[in-house]
């Protein structure tokens, strides 16, 4: 009779001691809890819900508070918007000691614990923000930015024509690359992020910076706003480039520095405060000038007469109202005349009628 009544006490002790009937962990593969997991609880006629707490655990039923679950089996499954969990649910038996004249205690239980991992298909995936992808890098050290989204763990691979690189897996969302090429070829930046069960990946393209004892260095005269197809830009050297390459970005800034060199048959012109250099080709004046008094843009047939004494009529219907005093004009020849107009972005065809 007194075995039985420690074992009694022993039991009652080892509940009271336990705080739960029920209790488990969730975490995620890395073995941290996960918080804020709804835990529901099924099974005969009791039906409760539970919230994991930051470290991952829940608890059912608290003997210690006269809380306990009667014996059966219960249904324990954890729900979480962008998580599954392994396994989906778990059956728990409760069963009971009888104590005979002590009455029947339920038996609590431990370790019922699930592994939660996140769905890909819930996850705002990363990208990148510098350098612009498909753009020239700016020089053989260039450090890759990207917006992290969803994810927290990536690593990055690297292919160029001269080798490879592999990252270790990071949690930072940028990773400075050193000695990469300088020749214009192509750069491949593959940015592998790690979804709970598997990894994927993004990849970009880029140009490697071009080194050339060619390299044009100067800045842009007057107001910048910005790149452009078709645009024309007058340094302060006297050249005058056209963007041919399809590339809108607007960015206002005033007098920016431009630096222009060849890659692969191409010039390229990268301004100060853009990422991405742009095709460009070179005009060759055949006027440059002022307009003699005010200019009020085109109007499809505009006549506009010169401070060299040229007058010249526009042939090609363009319209663009404008105001300017004395501005600058740069005549070309591109099958057939062009006049560009300081402060107008399109160069307009013009024939010579004085």
């Amino acid at each position: 009779m007194h075995k039985r009544l420690f074992l009694y006490l022993v039991i009652v002790s080892t509940l009271m001691s336990a705080g739960c009937h029920i209790e488990g962990r969730i975490v995620d593969g890395n073995g941290q809890g996960i918080a804020d997991v709804t835990v529901h609880l099924s099974g005969g006629v009791q039906t409760r819900v539970a919230t994991t707490d930051t470290n991952g655990w829940y608890c059912f039923g608290n003997p210690a508070n006269d809380d306990s679950l009667p014996a059966g089996n219960y249904l324990i499954t954890p729900v979480l918007s962008g998580f599954s969990f392994t396994p989906d649910n778990k059956t728990v038996p409760i069963t009971t000691q009888i104590m005979g004249d002590y009455g029947d205690v339920s038996l609590p239980v431990a370790g019922v614990d699930f592994i939660g991992t996140t769905s890909s298909n819930d996850l705002i995936p990363p990208t990148m923000i510098s350098p612009i992808p498909s753009s020239s890098l700016p020089s053989s050290t260039t450090t890759f930015i990207w917006d992290p989204g969803g994810y927290t763990y990536f690593y990055v691979y690297i292919l160029t024509m001269y080798g490879t690189y592999t990252s270790d897996t990071m949690t930072e969302n940028s990773i400075t690359i050193i000695n990469l090429p300088t020749d214009g070829t192509l750069v491949g930046f593959r940015l592998y992020c790690w979804d709970g069960v598997e990894w994927g990946s993004n990849a970009y393209i880029y140009y490697a910076f071009q080194e050339t004892s060619n390299t044009i260095s100067s800045y842009i005269v007057s107001d910048f706003d910005g790149l452009e197809e078709g645009k024309i830009f007058k340094l302060a050297n006297g050249q005058y480039w056209k963007q041919t390459e399809y590339f809108y970005y607007y960015k206002y800034s005033y007098l920016p520095d431009v630096i222009i060199y060849q890659s692969g048959g191409s010039f390229l012109m990268k301004v100060e405060g853009i990422d991405k250099a742009v095709r460009v080709v070179e005009l060759d004046p055949y006027v440059e000038s002022r307009i003699n008094g005010t200019f009020h843009g085109w109007d499809g047939d505009t006549v506009v007469e010169l401070t060299n004494g040229q007058v010249w009529e526009q042939t090609e219907f363009y319209l663009e109202l404008d105001l300017s005093l004395y501005a600058d004009v740069m005549v070309y020849y591109d099958s057939g005349y062009k006049m560009w107009v300081e402060g107008i972005d399109e160069s307009v065809g013009v024939e010579r009628i004085r």
